[in-house]
């Protein structure tokens, strides 16, 4: 629910769950008004899963998998008669006006994907992040096969519930010589309708999820590990300026559980859809967010307390810009002064000893007398970056084939050494405060198991 200037915005969530829609924040409890509710009339399918998969503006398109103006299709809702798309087909164009349903929430200043790093109004701009959740796109109108609306060049994410459509209308709805504010400055400097395309193209059909078979985390005795890490966790924590904390590559979800456990606001971020799947079944409450470690910044928007980034997750950024994308986004998603708790793998010791295999993990399988096991071996490719193959099996001692391979998958990574990783949290503006070389408190060595650190988002001088 949204309120502004004393009027109530509010989508109904007493609808069926494919139709139902809630814009997550109020930005102004305290006031009181009138309250609008409002039903979607349908629901967009577009070929864009994830934010990063769509274009900015319907209309550009470099960048997209194909290159050219998406096809999607709006579907009336059962509950509206097919009569109100009468005469509606002789139109080339029609307004959507949308729900930003993924949206959480909204910062007075956003940062525009377009132009100099400049922080602007929001409603200056075409963030998705509003006082009210709300979009409005222009898009062509291809045909009408009885309910269902078939539509091209469209920005809206799969899933998208429309609140309502209008006919574009070109003497009233066009203005091409109207001045565009700082949009015309940008244009003059960058070139005219320079708006950016997603930041890298990418067939979310086809995306394969790199552990989405091998079920490794199930494999971790997660008792035995919180045993472990707490004492560190909580200690790093208590220094948090807010309850709210980031669990990053949070997978299925068990340190975010783990977090709300001790009484923290914890929201788990990864990009994986299949481990966010598990995480969201095994806590229906929990909040959970479908984003990638360099795209947090926008994506995040109330200030975090914390954060925690464990499990060896940071060297799936394989590149130096992406390592940097990540820092500097997670630095303007925590308050000043809060802390982050990073570990990874020592690669001080892994490239120098050119290591290739990773401790065997085995635990009871599905069958009595059976096991599961957990292989990892590394291939050095040079320059720190690495092949990753991870590989369950399983092991039936005394039938004919006693060890068969159930999956395996190869990833790429990028063995971020101790100088590297702390030189780069510099430069996006952390203060190292503690490297240790075990989640359990030894200090770190060239020998040691693990790098963690803890750093401090600096506080303005």
């Amino acid at each position: 629910m949204s309120r502004l200037n004393g009027f109530v915005l509010a989508v109904r969530t007493d609808l069926p769950e494919k139709t139902g829609v809630a814009c997550r924040r109020s930005y102004a409890s305290g006031m009181t008004g009138t309250s609008y509710s409002y039903r979607p009339i349908g629901i967009v399918r577009t070929p864009y899963a994830k934010r990063i998969d769509a274009p900015h503006q319907a209309t550009v398109v470099a960048g997209t998998e194909t290159g050219s103006p998406a096809e999607a299709t709006l579907e009336l809702d059962a509950s509206l008669p097919e009569s109100v798309l009468r005469d509606l087909d002789g139109f080339a164009r029609i307004w959507l006006i949308f729900a930003f349903h993924l949206s959480e929430g909204w910062v007075p200043l956003v940062q525009p994907p377009r132009g100099p790093k400049a922080k602007r109004g929001v409603l200056a701009t075409r963030s998705p992040h509003r006082p009210n959740a709300i979009g409005l796109s222009a898009v062509e109108l291809v045909a009408i096969e009885g309910r269902t609306l078939h539509l091209r060049g469209v920005d809206l994410l799969d899933g998208t519930p429309v609140l309502d459509l209008k006919p574009y209308v070109p003497y009233a709805d066009a203005f091409p010589g109207s001045h565009a504010g700082w949009i015309d400055a940008v244009d003059a400097s960058t070139g005219a309708h320079s708006a950016p395309g997603p930041r890298r193209p990418r067939n979310p059909s086809t995306e394969q999820d790199a552990y989405d078979r091998l079920g490794y985390r199930n494999l971790i005795a997660w008792p035995e590990r919180f045993r472990r890490e707490a004492p560190l966790l909580q200690r790093v924590l208590a220094l948090s300026p807010s309850r709210q904390v980031l669990d990053l590559g949070c997978g299925s979800g068990e340190h975010t559980r783990f977090l709300k456990s001790l009484g923290f606001e914890a929201t788990g971020v990864d990009a994986s859809p299949a481990q966010l799947e598990a995480a969201r079944a095994a806590d229906p409450e929990g909040r959970y967010l479908q984003v990638g470690l360099t795209e947090l910044e926008g994506a995040i928007l109330a200030p975090q307390g914390a954060g925690i980034c464990l499990g060896n997750t940071l060297p799936h950024l394989c590149e130096e810009a992406n390592l940097h994308a990540f820092f500097a986004g997670l630095a303007a998603c925590l308050l000043p002064g809060a802390p982050l708790l990073l570990q990874l793998l020592n690669y001080d010791r892994v490239l120098d000893r050119s290591e290739r295999t990773l401790p065997l993990l085995v635990r009871p399988g599905e069958a009595e007398g059976e096991s599961t096991v957990f292989l990892r071996l590394m291939t050095h490719l040079g320059g720190g970056r690495l092949s990753f193959t991870p590989a369950t099996l399983r092991y039936r001692p005394g039938c004919a084939v006693p060890l068969e391979l159930m999956a395996a998958q190869e990833v790429p990574l990028r063995g971020w050494c101790r100088a590297e990783v702390e030189a780069a949290l510099r430069v996006a503006g952390f203060q190292i405060s503690e490297v240790l070389g075990t989640v359990t408190g030894e200090a770190w060595s060239a020998l040691s198991s693990d790098l963690v650190v803890v750093a401090m988002r600096n506080r303005p001088s």
